[in-house]
């Protein structure tokens, strides 16, 4: 789990699953050299994520507080979100269910704490991030640790919602989610937990193989110029201009590219006050996000999901380049369990490009190709 930023599981003995010491607690428990040490650290330890099948998929139920990608949420309040809170705010569809991240904080209202992620696949690039969370001492869980020997399954709060895509529903099933089984546009993707590990720095990643490529072409281009013979003055001029309108290095992409070779196949970046990884130069944060909306508290990096959870869960339907994900600093409560948080999406620049160009009935149309869009009562909207 994602915990106080140390996303490792703590000893029993500090019950309530999987809940951790205190970031602050911990730094100051070594001495004063480290003290020191911990002063010029912004926030916590860098980790990541990793889906793996589960060895035991009775883990993935929400008693045991599951950090988990793909099939059904494991909601930690049983007062769930509403099914029109869970709606597109673009297209009003319902949001699919991604991934959760199970990431405890250092007070006691947040002990136990859980980040959503939904995204609209109608939409492509619209997602929609909720957290919950729970005092140690409450009353839909024990204070002290799951017994992780018991595998019955059953969910009275999963019982009230769609058996496909686990949100809230009146039915057993969602008409819409029962029409969508065979398609691209899914009801839910594969369910995997999320493994935890420590983060390996960009820096300890060296370019070979790209440095290799770059050679080799630089090779075959200089034979190339031998047999045809060389560029006069004019033609290099006009080639060099070319060069610099078309093509340009992207430093960050460059970084996420060293980073992500040097965590192979990780989806989550865990970072709590720290800043994302960028996956381009282009639609970055430039500025702070917005404040939460539920107590005006300024909101903080807390991780980003990657692009390489596009082909592990087999999405179709959604795309982007990294999605920053920002939460209130306060870990305010409402009288609602689930607080919206806001979410940073940056594409990729080819993909930004192109949806600049297409117009919004091109984009419905080309979401028509790939299913009949149908209404709730199942009758095919006009």
């Amino acid at each position: 789990s994602f915990e106080c930023g140390s996303m490792s599981t703590p000893p029993p003995e500090q019950g309530g699953g999987r809940a951790c010491e205190p970031v602050e607690a911990a730094s100051h428990a070594d001495g004063d050299e480290e003290e020191e040490e911990d002063d010029d650290d912004d926030g916590d330890d860098v980790q990541v994520g990793y889906l793996v099948k589960p060895k035991k998929p009775h883990l993935l139920h929400r008693r045991y507080f599951p950090s988990k990608a793909g099939g059904r949420p494991a909601w930690l309040h049983p007062e769930i979100p509403t099914e029109d809170e869970l709606r597109c705010k673009v297209c009003d569809k319902l949001l699919t269910y991604m991934m959760q991240v199970y990431a405890s904080r250092d007070t006691d209202e947040t002990f136990h704490r859980m980040v959503y992620v939904f995204g609209c696949q109608a939409c492509k690039h619209v997602f929609q991030i909720f957290r919950c969370q729970l005092p140690r001492k409450n009353e839909f869980y024990s204070y002290d640790a799951p017994d992780e020997s018991v595998t019955d399954t059953a969910d009275d709060v999963l019982d009230r919602c769609c058996r496909l895509c686990g949100l809230p529903c009146s039915d057993r099933m969602h008409r819409m989610c029962e029409n969508r089984l065979g398609q691209n546009i899914r009801p839910s993707f594969k369910e995997f937990e999320v493994d935890i590990e420590a983060a390996e720095d960009e820096e300890d990643y060296k370019f070979e193989y790209e440095e290799g490529l770059h050679k080799k072409y630089q090779e075959e281009i200089k034979e190339v110029g031998e047999k045809e013979g060389s560029l006069d003055r004019t033609e290099q001029g006009v080639f060099k201009e070319w060069q610099q309108e078309h093509i340009s290095v992207d430093n960050t992409f460059l970084t996420f590219h060293g980073w992500a070779k040097a965590n192979p196949g990780h989806v989550v970046r865990y970072a709590y006050g720290q800043t994302p990884m960028w996956f381009c130069n282009t639609n970055k944060l430039e500025e702070d996000p917005p404040a939460c909306e539920n107590c005006g508290a300024a909101r903080v990096f807390e991780f980003q999901v990657q692009p390489m959870l596009i082909p592990k869960l087999e999405i179709l339907c959604m795309e982007w380049g990294t999605l920053a994900v920002y939460t209130c600093s306060a870990h305010c409560s409402s009288s609602k369990p689930y607080i919206q948080e806001f979410v940073h999406v940056q594409l990729e620049p080819e993909r930004m490009i192109h949806d600049e160009e297409e117009s919004d009935d091109e984009v419905l149309a080309e979401e028509g190709k790939i299913e009949e869009v149908e209404d709730e009562d199942g009758d095919k909207a006009e």
